[in-house]
């Protein structure tokens, strides 16, 4: 029981270590960050709406005439004109990511300090658990020296 709670405290530093998460102690999150990504998706989208006729009008000579039924956000013709990125890109591309995921994780010290709530309530748990251990404990050994004396002849 006690390696249980252990472990439960070293995954919730852990887990805390993603800068998104929160204690549990602090309630749920969920909805709010849902609700932030949702309107970062929604500006990266009028962002991108606004600058489509800029993109239309550059490329004007290379797309052709154009459907105004089409509802692509990025119209097929503007994508066939992007290049594939090379591998040196593709590397430098994947190199900016993690030090993007590094930069937005925390490190073991703002792990631990945001894990304080839950660690405290997780050892107030481990103290509880062991308290009703002994108490179970020393009722057994109760009950088997009261048995033992029972049967002792006198």
């Amino acid at each position: 029981m006690r390696s249980a709670i252990r472990h439960q405290k070293i995954v919730t530093i852990e887990r805390l270590k993603e800068a998104t998460a929160i204690a549990l102690r602090k309630g749920d999150n969920s909805f709010t960050l849902a609700k932030a990504r949702f309107l970062e998706a929604w500006l990266a989208y009028r962002e991108i709406q606004s600058l489509i006729p800029q993109v239309r009008a550059k490329f004007r000579d290379q797309l052709g005439p154009q459907n105004p039924d089409d509802f692509e956000i990025v119209p097929c013709q503007i994508k066939a004109l992007l290049e594939e990125p090379t591998e040196a890109e593709e590397e430098r591309a994947l190199e900016l990511a993690r030090k993007e995921i590094k930069r937005q994780q925390r490190n073991e010290y703002e792990a631990l300090e945001e894990a304080t709530p839950d660690l405290i309530r997780l050892e107030r748990y481990d103290r509880r658990a062991w308290s009703r251990q002994k108490r179970a404990i020393q009722q057994f050994v109760l009950i088997k020296f009261s048995r033992a004396m029972a049967t002792r002849p006198m």
